[in-house]
């Protein structure tokens, strides 16, 4: 394949045992994004979901990909973390092996709902959530069904109607 070469392991001269390698060899279109999905999420994603991937060196590119592996055993450290992996459809200009990527694995996705900022809404594992809801005179404390949830925005299925102002404390 075509190719460069990450590292050259023997020079001119050198003895070199037989099945060694001379050099370390990469495919530019062949990169993967490795990254890691939190426990509580991992139930939902599958190989084959679409990936959103932004990178920290190409802040403006943006690109494609595919979830290709998941790898069946958690990371150390405090977090309960599992690798997967990420095909990348088209890598934009500049970006070499390395680099850093944030991804969003798309599990699911519906318009036309009503939703709120996740900040607002604290989902119990039920599918319910309290809300304070502003009445005009005063804060209500509200019972919601929820539905999606993303990094930005989770979906209310029930006990809110679209204008109502919910409201932070």
């Amino acid at each position: 394949f075509d190719g460069a070469i990450l590292e050259v392991r023997a020079q001119p001269g050198e003895a070199v045992a037989a099945g060694a390698g001379l050099v370390v060899l990469t495919d530019p279109a062949a990169i993967e994004v490795q990254t890691s999905v939190i426990e509580e999420d991992l139930p939902l994603v599958q190989v084959g979901q679409e990936a959103e991937l932004f990178f920290d060196a190409r802040p403006d590119a943006e690109a494609q990909g595919r979830l290709a592996r998941i790898v069946p055993q958690r990371l150390p450290g405090d977090r309960p973390l599992y690798p997967v992996h990420i095909t990348i459809a088209d890598l934009p200009d500049g970006l070499l092996a390395g680099m850093t990527v944030d991804a969003s694995i798309v599990v699911a996705s519906r318009s036309d709902v009503l939703r709120l900022p996740r900040a607002l809404v604290r989902a119990r594992t039920d599918g319910s959530a309290t809300v304070h809801v502003w009445t005009g005179s005063e804060i209500e404390e509200r019972l919601v069904q929820t539905g999606l949830r993303g990094d930005v925005h989770v979906e209310i299925l029930d006990g809110l109607r679209e204008g109502e102002q919910v409201v932070a404390q």
